[in-house]
């Protein structure tokens, strides 16, 4: 890993790709320090996606394509072409060896070297790579007053996730053309689920569950490839299909994905696919190239439990009518926030032919069909005994969609399109454009998302927001992102977001700034900042961020011969409460350090969130609208001891409601040791311990709320202990461990 004080420098354009604009420096090897970028607000959801499969699924720097590599932090145009030329002239035997590679300096390598491999390209030479991950999470929790089976439980008040969650991951590779990877689990959870469709409850065993969680055999020759088992697979800018993790994909990639929740309580498989793929080149066909790609897939997936609809054997339109939530019982006791396993099955089935014309332009048609069934768990006898309510369209088992994607660059413009239908009729586009001036890059897009566009396996450009539990639906957008370099130890990075939806009309904003400085080799400098306007027609303190659509349609919708419609012109939206107002944070970050010895970085971040909160004011004492103040800040230090030992500590504080007692308040912190075990073998101990900080009522919260706008003199800030809280901390914590292995 190098220092934080290193700038990224990110440059596009290609075939079928372009370099990845990340709002922050990528400086990780590990899954955890990815997802505290993510929880710090400094990575967006399909960035971390992104990172964390390539950190499970590495690039093979020996046959990776320019666009694929394009996804790497600080990987440009000109060092993506020079490491395919150089590795044309000579395979690369070692990470090291990338340093015969101009572009590709020490601080570039050891930033990408987490996200790639070397596979050799001796064709006799049998190369793989192994893992064994542990981990060993604990809380202190708290007994339940008059408990009762009927009251929800976490496996933890109930003491059933008293035992280690282990991985085991083992892939080889022979003569470079033959491939095999396997990923086993061992981790506590429900081991046997039975329906009883008279309670329509669910009644389960709790233990240690083994389970063969990816299995996969490929080969890769000149002109063919094909794979067997898990895999994942997308094409174009994702519109149409994509179940991956990239940012344009192009045909299936082998899939050895395994996350860990936030605090390592156990693994989990991302969804993907599972059955077989192939690919085809034809060339000489006039001056370019076809890829054929066909796909089938046949597997079973988990649903977390509030997204399942309990319906008893009858169809149910659910998106107009109140379905509750299964219960879950294990031992007689009611248990929450479950994932329940093995729920539905899904079989899908695609094919894709892609005309390449030279190297910056191609022409692509994806279609897929996929059909779903819900009566694979004991004592489910059909489709009808529930619903899932996300990710899957509303009053159908079947589904699909048929696409056209394609690209053109000339000179320092490239343009990405893509285009898709459902089998409901409904449509959905998204076009961007890729400029390349010298020292920056720009990003320009529009997208169009019908509010019939029912496809949950479309991945293109979206807002967080949801549409019936579909991303890429009920909107329409323009997006512009850019960076530039003035001067080398200067970067400017902006984004601005603009969006609206189809059927309320109401407009969004995001905009997002960043200024970095590196004066000197051995420091940098950011200060960063973002606004989320969820509803520009509404301004207002009194605004609640976040929210649904829902209650809008329990308020002002009516069912027609259409369905649940909205009556808009019921609706002032400059008036409108929930969905609406504002969340903005600003931060400032700081690194010092040398890659090679100690390295000291700090961040400091506040958060303003309009939530409809009364707060008094402390010019004349009477309760107002404000925003809920947030703030974390953290710091963290790294020393190698000497070359194959390092160590890693850090310490996080955080309050999601400074003034009230709303909220996270908590401190964390951990100490990780890295150490190489000759060559090919490296261990990774990492400890972890977090504490529920005490946060006493505020004390004017129920007054504000009950009473509105009372005389509340003095500060809000409470400087004396409320009688009844608990003045001790609770405490969690995981124990992980990793052992690696490369042959």
């Amino acid at each position: 890993m190098t220092s934080i004080s290193l700038l990224v420098s990110l440059l596009s354009s290609s075939s079928v790709g372009h370099a990845r604009v990340y709002p922050t420096e990528i400086y990780a090897d590990n899954e955890d320090e990815l997802r505290f970028l993510y929880d710090d607000g400094l990575l967006e959801p399909d960035q971390f996606d992104t990172l964390v499969e390539l950190l499970y699924n590495p690039l093979d720097i020996n046959s990776a394509s320019r666009g694929e590599l394009f996804d790497l932090p600080q990987v440009t145009i000109l060092a993506a072409k020079q490491i395919v030329e150089a590795r044309k002239e000579s395979p690369f035997v070692s990470i090291a060896d990338l340093s015969r590679v101009e572009s590709l300096t020490p601080a570039i390598i050891e930033q990408i070297k987490p996200f790639i491999r070397v596979g050799s390209g001796r064709q006799e030479q049998l190369s793989g790579y192994g893992r064994l991950r542990t981990t060993y999470y604990f809380e202190q929790t708290d007994v339940i007053e008059n408990d009762h089976r009927n009251r929800t439980h976490t496996p933890d008040q109930l003491g059933l996730a008293e035992s280690p969650a282990t991985e085991l991951k083992i892939q080889a590779r022979y003569k470079n053309q033959w491939e095999a990877g396997v990923v086993g689990l061992a981790q506590p959870g429900i081991q046997r689920l039975e329906y009883n469709p008279e309670s329509r409850d669910f009644g389960a065993s709790w233990g240690t569950v083994a389970r063969l969680g990816r299995l996969y055999l490929t080969s890769e020759r000149s002109g063919w490839s094909f794979i067997v088992g898990s895999y994942s697979a997308g094409f174009g800018l994702g519109l149409t299909f994509d179940r991956t993790d990239r940012t344009q994909p192009l045909g299936f990639y082998k899939d050895m994905s395994v996350t860990a929740d936030e605090l390592y309580r156990r693994f989990r498989l991302p969804r993907r696919l599972n059955g077989a793929a192939a690919r085809f080149s034809l060339y000489g066909l006039g001056s370019g190239e076809l890829d054929i790609t066909t796909f089938v897939s046949a597997d079973r997936y988990d649903v977390y439990q509030y997204h399942m609809g309990m319906t008893g054997g009858e169809e149910v339109d659910w998106s107009q009518e109140e379905l509750e939530s299964p219960k879950i019982y294990i031992d007689g006791q009611k248990v929450g926030w479950m994932n329940v396993p093995n729920a539905y099955r899904e079989i899908i089935a695609g094919t894709n032919l892609t005309y390449k014309f030279g190297t910056r332009s191609l022409l692509g048609v994806t279609a897929y069909g996929a059909h779903q069934d819900r009566d694979v768990i004991d004592g489910v006898e059909d489709d009808l005994q529930f619903v899932i309510r996300r990710d899957f369209p509303v009053l159908t088992d079947t589904y699909g969609a048929v696409g056209l994607n394609g690209a053109i660059g000339a000179g320092i413009v490239d343009v990405f399109a893509e285009g898709a239908v459902t089998f409901t009729g409904g449509a959905g586009g998204l076009v961007k454009a890729l400029v390349n001036p010298p020292g920056g890059e720009l990003e320009f897009s529009l997208r169009h998302y019908g509010t019939d566009f029912d496809n949950p396996h479309a991945r293109g450009l979206a807002a967080a927001d949801q549409y019936l539990g579909m991303r890429d639906r009920n909107e329409q957008g323009a997006r512009f992102k850019g960076y530039y370099f003035p001067i080398d130890w200067l970067k400017v990075q902006t984004t601005v977001d603009y969006w609206r939806t189809l059927d309320t009309q109401i407009s969004n904003l995001q905009t997002y700034g960043r200024l970095q400085a590196s004066p000197v080799p051995f420091l940098t400098w950011s200060l960063y900042g973002q606004i989320t306007d969820q509803n520009l027609a509404a301004r207002g303190r009194g605004r609640e961020y976040g929210g649904s659509f829902d209650d809008l349609y329990d308020d002002y919708g009516t069912f027609t011969d259409d369905g649940l419609v909205l009556n808009l012109n019921q609706i002032d939206f400059g008036e409108l409460v929930e969905r609406s107002g504002t969340r903005s944070f600003a931060g400032t970050q700081v690194s010092l350090g040398d890659p090679g010895g100690l390295q000291l970085s700090a961040l400091y971040q506040r958060i303003w969130t309009d939530a409809g909160l009364l707060y008094p004011t402390d010019v004349d004492g009477v309760c107002e609208y404000w925003y809920q103040i947030g703030q974390f800040t953290w710091f963290q230090a790294r020393y190698t001891l000497f070359d194959p030992t390092r160590i890693t500590a850090r310490i996080r504080y955080r309050d999601e409601d400074v003034v009230g007692s709303r909220g996270l308040h908590q401190l964390d912190s951990f100490i990780q040791l890295d150490q190489k075990l000759g060559e090919r073998f490296k261990l990774v101990v990492r400890g972890f311990v977090g504490w529920d900080l005490p946060d006493p009522d505020s004390g004017f919260g129920d007054y504000c709320d009950n009473l509105g706008a009372p005389d509340l003199n003095g500060s809000c800030v409470v400087t004396e202990q409320v009688e009844g809280i608990e003045e001790t901390a609770e405490t969690f914590g995981y124990v992980w461990a990793m052992l690696q292995m490369r042959f």
